[in-house]
């Protein structure tokens, strides 16, 4: 199984664990016509992206005007709020979008279907977090962590989530946010192997076998 498929799979497993930061809890709403579509609806005051269909973010998008500094979306693109990475629309050959409905049977690398709902991860450091949230979900469901450790690992997961909300407009970030990103992630990765060999070393003194 590819990286990709890994990350997906899990994440649609666990998916009742979904960070915070994909909650849903704006109410007010821009409504977008399309042509010969069904009407969009783009919760206003946020900040909206478009990502091309590989995954690559294009801009930031004017639902105002409906294009990317003046220019129209190309065929494909998503509209996707940038803080919770959650996708709105697509758009169709004229630039028009059509509301999202369906997860494309292929996703691009950092795509991933959360109940049911298409999210973006904005970069690898997303991806790597998503794919460490769901080992870490199934090595408390097996029994290899305490809910303690799963307390603080997420908490820790949390802390990175943080730093990447300090990306530049076209996602990427200053060397020194990365620097820190990476840091924090060599400590997570740590903390979770002692974690493991520590819960690992207690099953096997009570005649636990470890898997």
């Amino acid at each position: 199984m590819n990286r990709l498929a890994f990350i997906f799979a899990a994440t649609v497993a666990v998916a009742s664990s979904t960070p915070s930061a994909f909650a849903d809890t704006v109410t007010t709403t821009t409504v977008e016509r399309t042509v010969g579509g069904t009407d969009v609806l783009l919760p206003a005051g946020n900040t909206y992206v478009a990502v091309n269909p590989t995954g690559s973010i294009i801009g930031t998008y004017d639902y105002t005007s409906r294009t990317i500094n003046g220019t129209p979306l190309p065929l494909g693109a998503y509209v996707i709020e940038k803080t919770s990475g959650r996708v709105y629309a697509t758009t169709d050959a004229n630039g028009n979008l059509v509301a999202y409905t369906t997860a494309p049977s292929v996703l691009p690398e950092h795509f991933i279907v959360r109940n049911g709902v298409l999210f973006f991860l904005g970069s690898d450091y997303s991806a790597r977090r998503a794919q460490l949230e769901a080992q870490i979900n199934a090595d408390f469901a097996s029994g290899h962590l305490s809910n303690n450790n799963v307390k603080d690992l997420r908490e820790k997961l949390q802390e990175i989530q943080s730093l990447e909300m300090k990306s530049r407009g076209d996602g990427t970030f200053k060397s020194s946010t990365a620097h820190e990103i990476e840091r924090k992630f060599a400590r997570l990765q740590s903390d979770y192997s002692e974690d493991i060999a520590e819960i690992n070393e207690k099953r096997s003194k009570i005649g636990i076998q470890n898997n």
